[in-house]
């Protein structure tokens, strides 16, 4: 669903695009993660993890329900004894209303 991106940079003009903001920097939306597994490699200073995700949606006039649900894959480093996202992977299999939560 979509081109591959990289970077923070390249995410954010992505994501004000295409999300409805409805309060202040705020899409009213909750990202539940779960499942969350993760390989460390202590020696490379690396690790990789996989989850799912359920995206819910609340307003006023929409009660709160699940929008999207899928997949995250993510990698990291340790750069100076902290651990950094270096890749996320999206994939998104369910798609709910999104009708307020995404720019048409």
């Amino acid at each position: 669903m979509g081109a591959a991106r990289e970077g923070r940079v390249l995410h954010l003009p992505v994501l004000r695009a295409s999300t409805r903001v409805r309060t202040p920097r705020a899409p009213r939306t909750h990202h539940v993660t779960t499942h969350i597994t993760v390989d460390v490699d202590d020696e490379a200073g690396t690790a990789a993890a996989r989850s799912y995700v359920t995206v819910f949606q609340a307003l006023p006039d929409f009660p709160p329900q699940p929008v999207a649900a899928g997949r995250y894959r993510d990698r990291f480093a340790r750069r100076d004894e902290q651990w950094r996202f270096t890749e996320r992977q999206v994939r998104i299999h369910l798609v709910g209303d999104v009708s307020r939560h995404l720019r048409a």
